[in-house]
């Protein structure tokens, strides 16, 4: 399979660096673990990472 670049177009792309800092603060802070000891099952952690990061990134949305 060849991939022509002249071809290749974005839609609604979006910025990953943001995300991706959140995301490591999270790690670092070790909220997953605080999250697990009040209960929080693994969706609900990741839920509740995906909710911080977009009111963080994107208080407006």
């Amino acid at each position: 399979m060849t991939v022509r670049a002249s071809q290749v177009r974005a839609e609604q792309a979006r910025e990953a660096g943001p995300v991706h800092v959140g995301h490591q603060f999270w790690l670092r802070l070790g909220v997953d673990e605080v999250l697990s000891g009040a209960g929080f099952s693994e969706q609900a952690c990741r839920l509740t990472e995906l909710m911080t990061l977009n009111r963080l990134i994107a208080p407006r949305s």
